[in-house]
């Protein structure tokens, strides 16, 4: 069985208070898992010895005859590959541990990463900003979810992030991301696909083939194409309603003055699954900027909500650049990109 992992320690201070972080990516019929082992006062370089051996502990327990480990500590990876000697007193038992116990495995290897390439760490790092984000609101961060928005990315990033956890996924074009599900339906079938660009009506039916939300319907002409459609197939699906609330010329969505007409009209229609509302704000050089039109799309989920007499718990908002603006304000899902993948390739 092969074991493939992301390490990480770090200390504030160094020395400082610091933790072992293991990041285990998922396999075919093994789910995603986090390790951490709270280490207390010691140096980056300690802390980076006992995620590595908290890494070769897990694939012992699970079995494994192959480690594959990464790890953004250049030093640490080329004294394990033997292309350095340890020359820190503290730290030669530690080293030499991990080299006599990877040995026990069938393969073992561990390569170097630059740390925004290491899809598990940067996923993590946007879970703890959102938690913090949440624990500030008094909010449960259990109640937030994180999005990956893969525009423009090759299916391999896709893959990638797959492995270090990520299970849900967001795409802006309809054909671009049907091509990247159909390439990874069969290694990955449980990741959740949405639609959060525009969707023509002409395309609905090739988003309806893949994608399980749409959370941009912004007008009553595409909510009938897609009930028309999935009448026809005797099935539901879930939609948002996507509120253009800057009144932007580019950008697609509701007028907010709309928002009951709309919601009204799509619950009359019985395939689809009216669960919330979506928005993309202006975009400022401030986060906070985005805070207004944050609480705004909130205001207009509780008032739906009232007057239509039914719950619709989800609010999806906040991107990378404010995405903990928006947690602060109520959000149930952020679309977040470039903080997990870095900036997106040219279209």
């Amino acid at each position: 069985m092969r074991f493939r992992a992301s390490i990480d320690g770090a200390a504030r201070g160094n020395p400082g208070p610091a933790g072992a972080g293991v990041y285990v990516e998922a396999e075919e019929n093994r789910p995603a898992e986090e390790l951490f082992e709270p280490l207390g006062r010691t140096t980056n370089n300690v802390a980076e010895y006992r995620a590595l051996l908290l890494a070769l502990t897990r694939a012992e327990e699970l079995q494994a005859d192959a480690v594959e480990l990464a790890s953004d500590s250049l030093l640490l990876v080329e004294q394990i590959n033997g292309k350095f000697r340890v020359k820190a007193e503290h730290l030669k038992p530690l080293a030499s541990e991990a080299v006599q116990r990877a040995k026990r495995f069938r393969r073992f290897s561990i390569r170097h990463v630059r740390r925004e390439e290491n899809r598990a760490a940067r996923r993590q790092e946007v879970l703890q900003r959102i938690a913090r984000a949440a624990e500030r609101a008094g909010r449960d961060p259990a109640g937030v979810s994180l999005l990956a928005v893969t525009k423009t990315h090759p299916v391999e990033t896709v893959r990638q992030a797959a492995r270090a956890g990520l299970t849900l996924f967001g795409e802006n074009r309809v054909a671009e991301g049907a091509a990247k599900i159909e390439a990874l339906a069969s290694e990955w079938p449980t990741l959740e696909w949405r639609l959060i660009g525009p969707l023509q009506t002409n395309k609905a039916k090739l988003a309806l083939q893949y994608f399980s939300v749409v959370e941009s319907l912004d007008r009553e002409r595409l909510a009938g194409r897609l009930e028309t459609l999935l009448a026809g197939e005797d099935r539901c699906i879930r939609v948002l309603l996507e509120f253009n609330l800057g009144a932007e010329e580019t950008k697609s969505g509701a007028l907010p003055a709309d928002a009951e007409t709309l919601a009204s009209a799509v619950l009359a229609l019985p395939h689809l699954d009216l669960r919330g509302v979506m928005s993309v704000p202006p975009l400022t050089a401030d986060p906070e900027g985005a805070r207004p039109f944050f609480r705004q799309l909130a205001q207009i989920r509780d008032r739906l909500a009232d007057r239509l007499g039914r719950p619709l718990p989800e609010i999806s908002m906040g991107m990378s650049h404010d995405f903990e603006i928006a947690v602060e304000e109520g959000a149930t899902e952020v679309r977040v990109g470039t903080a997990l993948f870095g900036p997106r390739e040219a279209a």
